[in-house]
């Protein structure tokens, strides 16, 4: 084989190596979903929505409540909010708020999520990106 011929395949070998390399797995993904109050909710003050009703002792999960996540050495991973809540069935309660959590590190499951005052909730590395979870 000529240098020439050694050269192009040595040349060809390197970029199909380079090409066929798998897409390094995210770092880290936005933890979204819900949470569902199926008791200890009230009207919101708006009028359109719901909150949790303090009377009950979920006067903390209301719209902008601090959902945290911790990794499994417990250390805090990344901070989101609750959204809106929201009933379906035109009264109180259930009332659905959504999730919203980015930045959180990947590989550190199973996961802790904290809503406002409530225990936390864990959340299996499986289930990644995608969060649902009763509180009441």
């Amino acid at each position: 084989m000529s240098r020439s011929r050694k050269l192009l395949l040595v040349a060809v070998l390197v970029l199909a190596a380079g090409c066929s390399s798998s897409p390094a797995a995210p770092k880290s993904f936005t933890l979204s979903g819900t949470v569902t109050l199926a008791r200890g909710a009230t009207d919101a003050a708006d009028g359109v929505g719901c909150t949790g009703w303090a009377g009950m002792g979920f006067g903390a999960v209301k719209q902008g409540a601090t959902v945290t996540v911790f990794g499994k050495d417990g250390a805090k991973l990344a901070q989101g909010q609750l959204g809106p809540g929201r009933a379906p069935s035109g009264f109180a309660v259930p009332c659905r708020f959504t999730v919203r959590v980015p930045g959180v590190r990947a590989g550190q499951g199973p996961y802790r999520v904290k809503i406002a005052d409530r225990a936390a909730v864990t959340v299996p590395e499986a289930q990644v990106g995608k969060f649902a979870a009763p509180l009441g």
